[in-house]
């Protein structure tokens, strides 16, 4: 879908992940797990509105948001959503 990633600003990839993250800091927490585990990219960071886009192949996406939300999850007891797929 060439046109959606034109709209979104980013190159095109295999897979898209997005986190709404509050409070909004977390989304360099959560950039820096996402990279560290998995071979992504961020399309796009907003440490003021809490929004993350990772990108990359579906198993390297679905393995970072994986971690972020276990990291969130158990390590700083955030309530943490189940990973949808569209």
């Amino acid at each position: 879908m060439p046109d959606l990633y034109e709209r979104l600003g980013i190159d095109e990839a295999g897979a898209i992940g997005i986190l709404t993250l509050s409070p909004y800091e977390t989304s360099i927490i959560a950039a820096d797990i996402a990279t560290k585990v998995a071979d992504v990219e961020i399309g796009f960071l907003d440490r003021f509105t809490g929004s993350v886009l990772l990108t990359g192949d579906i198993a390297s996406v679905e393995t970072a948001l994986r971690a972020i939300i276990e990291t969130l999850g158990s390590s700083l007891g955030f309530a943490t959503a189940e990973i949808t797929r569209t």
